[in-house]
């Protein structure tokens, strides 16, 4: 598999083990993280609801197993941001882990 689409999503912050005046562990802040992935086209629909066109596309993403990312994640990929639906799949091949798979999707109007 060849991964040549640039994507980039937020990594949530986790413990600094480092503690504030009360006691509180403190977060490190969320970071930026940017691979390479393979997006496929899965599907498109069009609805009416009256007053605008919906359009709501999805993907399948492929992406590196170093990378992790849970359902709550969004993705940017060519500048278009994508919500995760559901949780990731992690494939393996002879028994290791080879990559994951993730379905994104992003509704306009």
């Amino acid at each position: 598999m060849i991964f040549h689409t640039k994507v980039t999503t937020k990594v949530p912050g986790g413990p600094s083990g480092e503690y504030d005046d009360f006691g509180n562990e403190i977060v490190s802040p969320p970071k930026t993280v940017a691979f390479r992935g393979e997006l496929r086209p899965l599907s498109g629909a069009e609805t009416d609801n009256g007053a605008r066109d919906m359009v709501i596309t999805r993907f399948r993403l492929f992406y590196p197993r170093r990378i992790a990312f849970t359902a709550t994640s969004t993705v940017l990929v060519s500048g278009l941001e994508y919500k995760v639906v559901g949780e990731p799949e992690p494939h393996s091949i002879g028994g290791r882990l080879h990559h994951h798979e993730v379905l994104l999707e992003r509704v306009t109007g």
